[in-house]
């Protein structure tokens, strides 16, 4: 995870360390032909999520929990958990800013 971010389960005991994602409640979305498409009802905007991305959707849907997702995924791709962690970090806060998810302590 990026810097400030650390998942790990020992940060569970400080609150201003997150450790889960929840999906706002402004979100609504759908599969369509292999890809996630999302709406953030509030501004009208429509975001789309390649397979890769579709496929992280789904597990953090599955589970909210930070180290529980990156555990997942690490079994799901072939890619090194410090590569990982940096393009889950990156599409989160991605996500984050575009208000489809928050980060929860």
């Amino acid at each position: 995870m990026t810097e400030g971010h650390d998942a790990h389960p020992a940060a569970r005991d400080d609150p201003s360390i997150p450790v889960g994602v929840r999906v706002e409640k402004s979100v609504v979305w759908q599969q369509v032909d292999g890809q996630v498409v999302l709406l953030e009802s509030t501004a009208g905007r429509y975001y789309a999520l390649d397979e890769v991305g579709s496929r992280i959707w789904q597990v953090l849907l599955e589970c909210p929990i930070l180290v529980e997702i990156e555990a997942r995924l690490l079994a799901i791709f072939d890619v090194d958990e410090a590569t990982l962690r940096r393009d889950l970090a990156e599409l989160i806060d991605q996500m984050a800013q575009a208000d489809l998810l928050s980060l929860t302590a």
